[in-house]
């Protein structure tokens, strides 16, 4: 079955287990995917300096130079095509999420970006083949993270040493609020974006503002790190009359420091680091702001986070020499170490040939480093030794089963209570054993949670069944090969020819197709060989002359089937209400319902228990780490039982409301949590209107017709192009100067979609993540909001069709000039 290496029969039993489902058994591990696609998160400080009165083209500008400015700059323009050029033939995307371009905020000043970025990272290293993470380190440390939270002791420790230290303590107390709710109680600290509400807005009415509350927050940040500072560096040397021990525990790394270290807990391998060094750059030399710690409005050096610096390049010097010898990988060669002579006044010029030589070195290692780690990895997959067609189907079915093991992971309340008292799925249970039966069909509305339910349902069957059991998984839409039933049961179908007992197919016409299909579920039956067959999602979408051609596969999942043989099936409540529903269909469905073969999604509070919703909404609140009294917590868990019965959507409208970005639109809104008759249109308005008021209604307009416009789904990559080729959004973005590279900043658009939390949701097409409206209602709400004029149809579908047509992926136009940047 397995081609490639002769006599490799690892590579032969990994993919039968994948194959027959055996991967999900308890013990087992899932085959990490190869995507096509390389998502590499760009760290480097934002400390920089202004240098004002800058004569460009007779021009007067001021400058804000980063460290790391003209690295950067190489990667965008050289690297980047490159890599983009070298794999295109192949298939695979490459994006470079730099957080600093375009990017006025300092992510390391703000504790709860650093927490979103760490996110990022998460989705980075799964879904990125190769590296995930390039980190920029230099001669300066950067910007310390301040704590989120503090417990009392280490909050009123900190004051009593800062007033012996004669510091100002009423930044700390006004930004460090006391939150009894918790247990113990601790001290949080305020979230910038939520007291300054124009920070990342940057609208024509807005944008003054916006600049005007980012200066504020710089101020108090420095103050505040300050003082953290002074407090951890003189606690040794004063006398004081309270136990300051726990104050240890407070690292105060910087944002840099604090993404490593996250990355190379994930993966030391899919990290590289660049350590440059500038030789003879002192605390004397000219132009050093931008390169050097400096205390603050003086020369002299910071000689505390110069410290921290020595340790920070020893550790990374330490997690990146560990090597793979079982895979000859030699994670040392993640870590490069280039020394540069420093330049007076940090003007390094473009006639430098050591500074070019610098350069290109650092462009070939990273672009080769890139390349390797990648084709590597591609190379020690068990896709890359099967046949083509073996390689697709592997595939597709690795990806519905990863799917299915993420959401297995899930709370399902009301779940344990229904397979241990529900009757009619017991006897369904029973009777599948050992007579013949018909699938167990789950019926709801979108929304309902019957995709969690059917998963949870066949991860029972698994472990009912145990080991010997064989299972094959369908979502629907879920991937490019999945979209409706034709392209589903065919796929069911090639599957099977992998699993034990299974008899060979032999062509690929229709009828032979479902005939096949019975052969082999009453084969396996004979043979005693239990099989678990579920598809999540068959919806009433589907158009009528689709509809036609596959009603005769629909026809066949929902026939009688054998002992051993477990059928699930998730659809839509109106799929058999349809006027192009087939009759014979909805006589089926009447004996599948009279056999109580039908299952009812959701569960209705008799199936819930109060206690179990209590503990689900205080497990999703310590989540975001928001805290409520128990009282409150009963409250709000009595709001959503009453409203189980009534409400079909009731646990989606609860992910949206226990969602970060909610409660900080009630904390804007100076609201509280009300649970009471919770309404679809009035969360999805709140959240609209919470993304308009931090990002300006005509940047959500592009994002979300953007998205809306998209047959199915857009990639990450292609929609920052596109916004990157919108004129629109820069002169309202970038009122004052246009950057010098026009691309839509990576870091606004990591902001946005956590701002959009559940609202969205992902699919996998050709192996690379898109992204998409979490429902199709969700879908039509935006369009009736933003696409309701013929005008911005044309606009959105213009800008698509613009970018697939002429600058698709190789030679787009990345850079503007700054003579060229001033209208």
């Amino acid at each position: 079955m397995v081609s490639g290496h002769p006599n490799n029969n690892s590579n032969t039993d990994a993919y039968a287990n994948v194959m027959q489902g055996k991967v999900l058994f308890y013990g087992s591990q899932l085959p990490k995917l190869i995507w096509n696609q390389i998502k590499i998160l760009i760290v480097s400080n934002k400390d920089g300096y202004t240098q004002k009165n800058k004569f460009i083209n007779k021009t007067n500008y001021n400058i804000y130079y980063l460290e790391f400015d003209i690295e950067r700059d190489i990667l965008l323009t050289e690297t980047l095509p490159k890599l983009q050029q070298y794999f295109l033939t192949q298939g695979i995307y490459v994006n470079f999420i730099d957080c600093n371009l375009n990017w006025d905020l300092d992510l390391s000043r703000n504790p709860y970006h650093v927490l979103r970025y760490m996110k990022e990272l998460d989705d980075a290293y799964r879904t990125s083949t190769g590296l995930f993470l390039l980190t920029f380190v230099g001669n300066k440390y950067g910007s310390v993270v301040l704590p989120t939270e503090l417990s009392t002791t280490d909050f009123n420790n900190i004051k009593n040493v800062a007033s012996d230290l004669n510091k100002d303590v009423k930044l700390l107390e006004r930004w460090y609020l006391l939150d009894d709710k918790l247990l113990p109680p601790a001290y949080k600290l305020k979230d910038p974006d939520e007291d300054f509400s124009n920070i990342l807005s940057r609208t024509i009415s807005t944008y003054d503002i916006s600049a005007r509350e980012t200066q504020e927050w710089n101020d108090v940040y420095t103050s505040l790190a300050d003082l953290f500072i002074s407090v951890l560096n003189e606690r040794p040397n004063l006398k004081s009359k309270h136990d300051t021990s726990s104050l240890y525990d407070i690292q105060l790394l910087s944002g840099v420091e604090i993404l490593f270290n996250y990355a190379a807990k994930l993966s030391p391998s899919g990290c590289m680091c660049i350590l440059r060094q500038f030789d003879g750059l002192n605390e004397k030399s000219k132009g050093n702001e931008a390169y050097i710690d400096l205390l603050n409005g003086t020369n002299r050096l910071d000689k505390i986070r110069q410290e921290k610096l020595k340790r920070f390049r020893e550790s990374i010097t330490q997690k990146l020499s560990i090597n793979d010898d079982d895979n000859n990988l030699k994670i040392e060669d993640n870590r490069l170490v280039l020394n540069v002579s420093w330049k007076e006044n940090g003007e390094f010029q473009s006639d430098d040939t050591d500074y070019q030589r610098y350069l290109r070195t650092l462009n070939a290692a990273i672009f080769l480093r890139i390349k390797s780690l990648c084709e590597r990895n591609i190379d020690l997959s068990i896709a890359n030794h099967l046949k083509y067609d073996e390689k697709i189907l592997y595939n597709e079915t690795l990806v519905h089963l990863t799917h299915y093991s993420k959401l297995s992971s899930h709370p399902c309340l009301g779940f344990e209570n229904f397979v241990e008292n529900n009757n009619s799925f017991k006897q369904w249970l029973s009777l599948a054993n050992i007579n013949e039966h018909h699938p167990l069909i789950i019926i709801g509305s979108r929304a309902s949670g019957k995709t969690l339910f059917c998963t949870k349902l066949v991860h029972y069957l698994l472990n009912t069944l145990g080991k010997n059991a064989q299972c094959i998984i369908r979502y629907f839409n879920l991937t490019s090969r999945s979209r409706n039933i034709t392209e589903i049961f065919t796929s069911i179908c090639t599957q099977m020819q992998t699993l034990q007992n299974a008899p060979t197919f032999i062509n690929d016409q229709q009828c032979n197709y479902i005939e096949y299909y019975q052969t082999v579920l009453k084969t396996l039956s004979n043979n005693q060989k239990s099989i678990v067959i579920m598809i999540d999602g068959i919806e009433e979408v589907t158009p009528p002359n689709q509809f036609a051609s596959s009603i005769v596969y629909y026809q066949t999942l929902l026939q009688l089937l054998p002992p051993k043989v477990y059928v699930i099936l998730s659809v839509s409540r109106n799929i058999h209400s349809y006027p192009h529903s087939d009759i014979q269909i909805r006589e089926m469905i009447e004996r599948i319902e009279k056999d109580e073969c039908i299952i009812e999604s959701p569960f209705t509070n008799e199936t819930i228990n109060i206690s179990d919703l209590t503990l689900y909404i205080k497990s999703e609140l310590n989540l975001i780490k928001r805290n409520v009294t128990d009282s409150v917590l009963q409250a709000l868990s009595k709001c959503i039982y009453q409203q189980i019965d009534k409400q079909p959507q009731i646990f989606f409208l609860l992910r949206l409301v226990l969602n970060e970005s909610y409660f900080s639109y009630l904390s804007q809104r100076k609201k509280k949590l009300d649970l009471t008759e919770l309404n679809m249109e009035e969360i999805f308005n709140a959240y609209i209107d919470h993304c308009e008021r931090k990002f300006g209604s005509k940047i959500c307009a592009c994002i979300f017709n953007y998205i809306s416009s998209s047959q199915s789904a857009i990639h990450e990559l292609e929609l920052l192009d596109i916004l990157s080729c919108n004129n629109d959004f820069f002169l309202e973005y970038f009122q004052k100067n246009l950057p010098n590279h026009l691309r839509f900043p990576p870091s606004l658009w990591i902001a946005f979609k956590y701002t959009l939390g559940p609202l969205l949701s992902v699919r996998y097409f050709d192996l690379k993540i898109v992204t998409c409206w979490s429902h199709s209602f969700i879908r039509r709400l935006m369009k009736q909001k933003y696409l309701k004029k013929v005008e911005d149809i044309r606009f959105a579908h213009r800008d698509i069709s613009n970018y697939f047509l002429e600058a698709f992926i190789e030679s787009k136009p990345l850079k503007k000039k700054i003579s060229y940047a001033i209208f």
